[in-house]
């Protein structure tokens, strides 16, 4: 059984990329604007590999204070 499938309206900027009204539910949420070129650090890691970092840092961190 296929179900249709409705395309949303999508509404041309012109002037930039992201939605052109903030919707009510979202109306009052902070926002912090940012630029492409903006360092943020690290982001938030849940992988293996991002344990793993976590785990080498605390070690390094304790190396440092144990001495």
């Amino acid at each position: 059984m296929v179900t249709a499938f409705e395309v949303p309206q999508v509404a041309a900027n012109d002037s930039g990329w992201g939605p052109t009204t903030v919707p009510e539910s979202l109306d009052g949420v902070p926002y912090a604007p940012f630029g492409k070129g903006d360092k943020i650090g690290r982001v938030s890691d849940f992988t293996a590999a991002g344990l793993r970092y976590s785990e080498y840092l605390f070690c390094k961190r304790q190396s440092f204070t144990s001495a």
